[in-house]
């Protein structure tokens, strides 16, 4: 068999073994179905995937259309809003900064931060706020349930000093400690504010443009920004976004605050940093981030097993894997990693389908790609 016939066996294989999320003690499992199937019952208007095999992409295919109304193709150039999948893109940037002196993991952030500080109240008495506190959700900094909703292309976005000064309805609540860092996770876009301000203010330069200069064109990411200005309706280069009926959705769906949910990328790319992680554990990654510095990623911090830096952490058959989602309006995304074995799957979506991602069809394809090529995962 030839290695392309032995892909499109691949691809073929993951796309109809596509099962509807049933909980370990049920038993009726339903009959598996053809993504094309299931995309048409989910009212799923665009889909995009690719898989890693032995550190290499070893396919990548797209599904339906950019948006409902101009029925325009996805391809492989296609960029889905990847919402909070930017944090795992944040964290491989810090690493970098990291690994050339230029930052510390485990020093207080006040001694980076120049244009706004981190306010000293009782809960930083004994423990100053980290860079590791802050890429794990667990600085203290608690969100308020009004911030870090989307805005129209339009709409000016805020930089990460005004999100912090807490001018502007994105973020009207004062961003301050309330635990004592370390000490508890609770998930923060404002922790990922303080990074990017962070960083803004160590290095001189736009969170946007460090990215591009440090990760996106290294690693060959050519088709991943954080640029607000590429988003309007005539880059048909972008997917809209559509309810889980399948409808556009008008108005708010961009999310500003690039550090921790402004990427735009594609799977693909995606794939490109799940395979560099891999190398780099092995001191041959094209960033020269150390295999020990880059391991930090995978380990278990402060107060749950479970949160890396930027990830998340599970175990399964003795085997480490890592994950990162995405969900905002009208958009979907996951991806699951090996580091280890260099295997990986990113599945992006332009559709929000109300239920968690392992529970509709990124899930389904994901466990699908589990079974065919065996990975260690034993929720399937």
């Amino acid at each position: 068999m030839s290695l392309v016939e032995n892909i499109q066996q691949s691809i073929m294989a993951v796309e109809q073994g596509l099962r509807p999320f049933v909980r370990q003690r049920e038993t009726n499992l339903q009959a598996a179905g053809h993504i094309d199937l299931r995309m048409q019952q989910l009212h799923v208007q665009g889909l995009s995937c690719a898989v890693v095999k032995q550190g290499e992409i070893h396919w990548a295919k797209q599904y339906g259309v950019l948006d409902l109304i101009s029925q325009t193709p996805v391809r492989g150039e296609t960029q889905f809003n990847a919402c909070s999948m930017s944090k795992l893109v944040t964290s491989m940037l810090v690493l970098v900064l990291v690994g050339q002196g230029r930052l510390d993991l485990d020093e207080d952030v006040n001694r980076y931060l120049v244009s706004w500080k981190m306010s000293v109240n009782q809960y930083s008495v004994e423990q100053a706020v980290t860079l590791r506190h802050l890429l794990n959700h667990q600085s203290g900094i608690v969100d308020g349930s009004d911030s870090f909703g989307p805005l129209a292309v339009v709409d000016q976005p805020p930089s990460a000093l005004e999100i912090l000064q807490a001018s502007g309805p994105c973020n009207p609540k004062p961003v301050q400690l309330e635990h004592t860092p370390g000490s508890k996770f609770e998930y923060s876009d404002a922790g990922y504010c303080v990074i990017e301000q962070l960083l803004i203010d160590v290095t001189g330069q736009p969170f946007e443009q460090l990215a591009q200069r440090l990760l996106f064109t290294p690693l060959g990411m050519a088709n991943s920004h954080f640029q607000l200005s590429h988003h309007y309706p005539e880059d048909r280069a972008m997917v809209s976004a559509h309810d889980k009926q399948g409808q556009l959705i008008t108005g708010a769906t961009v999310y500003p605050y690039s550090c921790g949910s402004g990427l735009w990328s594609t799977p693909s790319d995606l794939c490109l940093l799940a395979i560099e992680l891999g190398l780099q554990l092995q001191g041959e990654g094209k960033l020269a981030v150390p295999a020990a510095l880059a391991s930090q990623m995978l380990n278990g911090q402060g107060a749950e097993p479970w949160a890396g830096l930027g990830v998340f952490l599970d175990t399964d058959m003795q085997q480490l894997n890592i994950s990162s989602l995405g969900w905002g309006v009208g958009a979907q995304s996951m991806l699951l990693a090996f580091p280890y074995l260099n295997a990986a799957i990113v599945v992006m979506i332009n559709t929000d389908l109300g239920i968690h991602q392992h529970k509709a069809i990124i899930g389904e394809l994901i466990r699908s790609a589990v079974n065919h090529y065996q990975w260690p995962l034993s929720d399937t």
